[in-house]
């Protein structure tokens, strides 16, 4: 399990499927990468699927609830500055089973057709995250599908548009969750595939983890 490091200073692409940094940090079979670190001052992106940040098996793996699947070795990643443009493209996108510690400026996601989160993680141990601003007009704000392991947020400053959903979400088994949310807001008003409307800040523990959110200035 070989350690990785990536530090960028720009990065800009212009076609679908290229993340603007894709560390595949694991395989269907029995590979995966020892400590992750990701460094990355400015990444702009423009296509389907291209993501700002992925550090997962493939560059879109998958949606919607499920186990993380990465190694189990930390992961660190340090980021200022995001801007996607492209159905489907994510902010930072992870999967992964070890601990995460995510640190992220300014996160910016535009497109026609949605699917686009500013920062959306599948995690099985404890997760760490401080965001300063996310601005995605067809996606959530923040996703974290966590398990046993606490989840920690501070979202400075989160807004949604009215093609997006849930502004700050996170769920785990029995791990803790405690967010503290500046300003968030959100527009949309119908229901999303028959249960989800677009709430401002959220915590869901199934197993008994203890809950504690400063939802500060929420707008829906």
């Amino acid at each position: 399990m070989a350690p990785v490091t990536v530090d960028s200073t720009s990065i800009t692409t212009t076609q679908g499927q290229q993340p603007g940094i894709f560390v595949r940090s694991f395989d269907s079979q029995t590979a995966y990468a020892g400590t992750i670190i990701v460094e990355s001052s400015s990444i702009s992106t423009e296509g389907v699927n291209s993501s700002g940040i992925v550090v997962a098996d493939a560059v879109r793996p998958g949606f919607g609830l499920r186990a993380a699947r990465g190694g189990t070795d930390t992961l660190s990643i340090v980021s200022q500055s995001i801007s996607v443009n492209g159905t489907g493209g994510m902010g930072i996108l992870v999967d992964h089973r070890g601990p995460i510690s995510i640190k992220s400026g300014s996160i910016t996601t535009s497109s026609q057709n949605g699917g686009n989160a500013g920062i959306y993680v599948w995690a099985g141990d404890r997760v760490d995250i401080d965001s300063d601003r996310i601005t995605t007009p067809n996606g959530p704000g923040i996703v974290i599908y966590g398990a046993s392991g606490a989840v920690r947020i501070n979202a400075a400053s989160t807004t949604v548009g009215t093609g997006g959903d849930v502004g700050v979400f996170a769920r785990t088994s029995t791990g803790d969750i405690s967010i503290v949310a500046g300003t968030t807001s959100t527009a949309r008003r119908d229901i999303l595939n028959g249960q989800i409307t677009a709430d401002g800040v959220i915590g869901i523990s199934t197993g008994g983890g203890a809950i504690t959110i400063d939802a500060g200035t929420t707008t829906v």
